[in-house]
């Protein structure tokens, strides 16, 4: 996994990676958001611009959406906010502390 002080920077780089652009990301979300008959998975490049660029934060259908355009588990996004997943357990960061489940969330300045 990606690693980056805010977590839009590692979401960035995945993108990147796969060499794709804000734009076609949106084209790929919209299609996945007509399969699913769901405007709730649309992530358009206004949104994803914002959050690649800042501390905001995606939600849970777009982290999905990222999911499948990036072959990327649901849970590897999850953890780039320090939220660990745990069989149908979500493990928050502050739950995971010492016990060896998920690293501290990440500290934003």
């Amino acid at each position: 996994m990606i690693k980056a002080e805010i977590p839009g920077q590692a979401l960035r780089e995945l993108r990147r990676q796969r060499g794709l652009t804000l734009k076609e990301v949106e084209i790929q979300s919209r299609a996945i958001a007509d399969g699913e008959q769901n405007p709730e998975y649309i992530f358009t490049s206004g949104r994803l611009s914002q959050v690649e660029n800042s501390t905001s934060l995606p939600s849970l259908y777009k982290v999905a959406t990222l999911s499948r355009i990036y072959d990327v588990p649901y849970g590897e996004l999850l953890r780039i906010y320090g939220v660990t997943l745990r069989a149908d357990v979500a493990v928050l960061p502050r739950e995971a502390e010492g016990s060896g489940l998920a690293t501290p969330a990440p500290v934003w300045v």
